[in-house]
């Protein structure tokens, strides 16, 4: 049976797929570097009917195969730019057939290397072509996408300029044309590289090179600048022939006139600052041009006369009077000549010339820069001497010492061996050597308080005699030394207490608010004492924490005390450590040092001074780790006393040090009167500074006043200085007059003496000027001396009569100082 469908049509089947064709392999050629073109390729592929092509030039990373379309690059060819520098590049082909897009895309390129180098302005040289002669060259101009690395070779030609050979060795931008280059040219070739390669170019080349020849001026030096005090000059050197290989400056300093010109030492430097030494003259420089040939000189025309800079003459302001506070005199039989070149060995010395049996003055030097650490211990002392005498016999020492305000001096028992004719240096003291016997009174401040040895008044004194025998004798010492030796260390601190209380364990009187000794500010810990002893004032819980792994090797305890007038009776009592609550170890009292008025710092310990106890870091660390202070009055009326400002600090890791000073200043007082009470003079109060008993042929000391406390501003310039005297004498004879009047800085006479012999001292007081605003002394002052403790008047007076005497009195000195700030 037969069925039939009805409304259906017979079924069809759908024919295959064709097959997927294969698409291009493209591929690119040409050489992957900056304007480089290159071609792709579809390799053997060709596009069928229907199908559509297009290609895009890609920029890929050298280490990714993600690539970015370069804008507008859709031919078949591309030309490499600066952008695709150290890029890949690679090209995808797209194939579109029946609405079936398809890319391919090609490996990628070689890394883009840069075009190399071309010359853009050849290399050049410039330079007189005359042996002797540097010359300089140029690399030229180079055009290149990445940095140009140039290497410079020069070479030697033929007189024609061809034949060329390297130099050897000449391969830097600037050339010394030599004996052998004379009847030749030179050339310069650079070559200039970069990643993408090299390249050369080669300058023309130089004329002939002549022989050298002595330079000769064609056109005088000048000098530039204003001639005025603070003004920097600057040397130009003039024109020369040929170019000098080196030019030597030479400035000179001349009258107002511009003549009798004479070198200024140092001053050998394209510039000059004009120095207060050029005020009142002109300058100039010389110059001196040379090569292998020989040298030749000029000189410029002088400046005007220096003066003051031109804002000076309405800026002027006046500081004072001001009153000093130091009041020195030196005894002495017989003077020092040329006393500051005994402060350096330098061949030339201080100088005195004694008879038999003459004493010279004390020799006094200061200011020898030391910088003791406060937990110094000083293990020994020396002063190294260098001298002689002229006749190798007659001369012998008297007494060598130190002293320092506030310190006991101590001196060396000397040999009465004769001085050498031949210059030598005498050591005094040694490593272990403190200069006084292990029971002298005031030996142990100087080994553990590095003050006195760091203070510019620190002083080393010499006194020499005539040993005896026919015939004068010349004493030279031409430089003195001093040497410490001392141990520091590390430290810890300083710290404050936490805590300070009163401890009944010694003494028996009790301290009044014990905890303000704890801090440096006001008030302070006070107990009155009557011919007794407080108790303790027991400070602990300081906070030190040593570093890990260290060891205590010293404690250094410091406060700040005071009595009641009058001075001297109260004096330390027991100070010691305190370890688990309780005082112990060695007294530490200085028995020497007495409580004053005035508040003042103590010190007790040093670098390796434990006190006579053992002590470890936790030791150190602990809460009741301290102090204990006691002192005693040794009278018998009540005085108030006061300790202040608690610290301690601890020592580790000591070590030796040694350091050495040379005396900046050199001192003497020449006369044999002395001034009596010479403070006196500080102030006008009606008390004076004598000096008594002046007769014929006699003179007083040199009255040193200093320390004005003068505090001028760095920049000024000081125009005058004014000294005011009250002065008056004992008796109305008119026999007392004026040896010297002069201004001392640095512990040395500066300038003119003003004294006026022509105007006997008065038995009235008056006041005498010397000096004024517009007066400098014959000579220029900078700031820093008038601003330091050393500036000051020394004053002396003669008695000019046959027969009878009189007295000098001083009762007080005025110093003002008049300035200008230049703008």
């Amino acid at each position: 049976m037969v069925l039939a469908l009805v409304g259906f049509s017979a079924c069809t089947p759908k024919p295959p797929d064709k097959p997927e064709e294969e698409g291009p392999q493209p591929s690119i050629s040409g050489e992957a570097r900056e304007n480089q073109t290159l071609t792709m390729s579809l390799g053997a592929w060709s596009p069928t009917e229907g199908a559509s092509v297009a290609q895009v030039w890609l920029r890929c990373p050298p280490s990714s195969s993600t690539c970015t379309e370069i804008p507008g690059a859709v031919q078949t060819t591309y030309r490499v730019s600066a952008d695709d520098i150290d890029a890949k590049l690679a090209v995808r082909v797209d194939v579109s057939r029946n609405a079936k897009p398809r890319a391919f895309q090609s490996e990628p390129t070689a890394v883009v290397l840069p075009a190399a180098p071309a010359v853009s302005g050849l290399p050049s040289i410039t330079g007189e072509a005359r042996e002797d002669v540097s010359l300089s060259g140029a690399a030229g101009t180079w055009t290149s996408s990445r940095p140009v690395t140039s290497t410079l070779q020069w070479s030697r030609c033929d007189a024609s300029g061809s034949g060329c050979t390297d130099i050897p060795g000449a391969s830097g931008p600037h050339y010394l044309l030599v004996a052998e280059d004379v009847g030749h040219r030179v050339r310069l070739r650079v070559s200039a590289s970069n990643p993408g390669g090299t390249a050369t170019a080669e300058s023309a080349p130089t004329d002939v090179v002549a022989a050298v020849v002595a330079p000769s001026n064609a056109t005088l030096p000048t000098v530039e600048g204003s001639a005025a005090l603070t003004s920097v000059l600057t040397a130009r050197p003039g024109t020369w022939h040929p170019e000098p290989r080196a030019h030597a400056y030479q400035w000179l300093r001349c009258d107002a006139s511009g003549s009798a010109c004479v070198p200024i030492e140092g001053a050998t430097s394209p510039t000059y600052a004009v120095a207060h030494a050029d005020f009142d003259h002109a300058l100039a420089v010389t110059v001196t041009a040379s090569n292998k040939a020989g040298s030749s000189s000029a000189t410029s025309a002088a400046t005007p006369a220096v003066t003051f800079p031109a804002s000076c003459a309405e800026q002027k302001a006046t500081v004072g009077p001001l009153v000093p506070s130091v009041a020195e005199t030196v005894r002495g039989a017989k003077a020092w000549n040329d006393m500051a070149w005994a402060a350096t060995a330098d061949g030339q010395s201080a100088t005195v010339t004694l008879s038999p049996g003459e004493h010279s003055d004390a020799l006094v030097l200061k200011g020898f820069g030391l910088a003791l650490p406060s937990q110094a211990r000083v293990k020994g002392l020396e002063v190294l001497v260098t001298r002689s005498s002229a006749a190798g016999a007659r001369i012998e020492d008297v007494s060598i010492g130190f002293s320092s305000p506030g310190y006991d001096a101590l001196l060396k028992p000397v040999s009465g061996a004769p001085w050498p004719a031949e210059s030598r240096t005498v050591v005094f003291g040694g490593p272990t050597d403190l200069w006084a016997s292990p029971g002298y009174f005031g030996l142990d401040r100087w080994r553990t308080i590095a003050t006195a040895l760091n203070s510019p008044d620190f002083a080393v004194s010499l006194h020499v005699r005539h040993r005896g025998g026919a015939g004068d004798d010349l004493a030279r010492i031409d430089g003195v030394q001093v040497r410490v030796y001392y141990t520091t260390a590390s430290m810890v601190g300083p710290a404050s207490p936490t805590t300070v209380v009163d401890d009944a364990s010694r003494g028996t009187v009790a301290w009044l608010n014990p905890q303000e000794a704890a801090s440096p500010a006001a008030p302070a810990a006070t107990v009155t004492l009557q011919n007794d002893a407080s108790h303790y004032l027991k400070a602990t819980n300081f906070g030190l924490a040593l570093p890990a792994g260290k060891t205590p090797s010293g404690v250094l305890l410091q406060f700040v005390r005071s009595s009641g007038a009058p001075a001297f009776f109260v004096v330390d009592d027991d100070i010691r450590l305190v370890k688990s609550g309780a005082a112990v170890g060695q007294n530490q009292a200085n028995f020497s040092s007495t409580y004053t008025a005035t508040l003042t710092k103590a010190q007790y310990g040093n670098a390796t001074d434990l006190w006579g106890v053992t002590l470890s870091a936790a030791e150190i660390a602990s809460p009741n780790f301290g102090v204990a202070i006691s002192a005693r009055n040794i009278a018998g009326m009540p005085l108030l006393t006061s300790v202040d400002g608690i610290t301690l600090s601890v020592l580790y890791d000591p070590v030796d040090v040694t350091a050495t000073g040379t005396a900046s200043s050199v001192s003497q007082q020449t006369r044999s009167i002395a001034w009596f009470e010479p403070s006196n003079a500080l102030s006008v109060d009606g008390s004076s500074a004598i000096s008594g008993g002046l007769t014929s042929d006699r003179v007083s000391d040199e009255l040193v006043l200093r320390s004005f406390g003068f505090s001028l501003p760095p920049a000024a310039l000081i125009s005058g200085i004014q000294i005011d005297v009250v002065r008056s004498t004992q008796s109305a004879s008119y026999t007392i007059e004026e040896r010297r009047v002069q201004l001392v800085a640095g512990g040395t006479r500066r300038g003119l003496n003003l004294a006026d012999d022509s105007s006997p001292w008065e038995n009235a007081t008056s006041t005498v000027q010397y000096g004024g605003p517009s007066e400098r002394w014959g000579t220029f002052w900078e700031v820093a001396d008038v601003n330091d403790p050393g500036f000051g008047v020394t004053l002396s007076t003669s008695y000019v009569s046959n027969g009878g005497n009189d007295s000098a009195r001083v009762d007080g000195v005025t110093a003002t100082v008049t300035y200008c700030l230049p703008q």
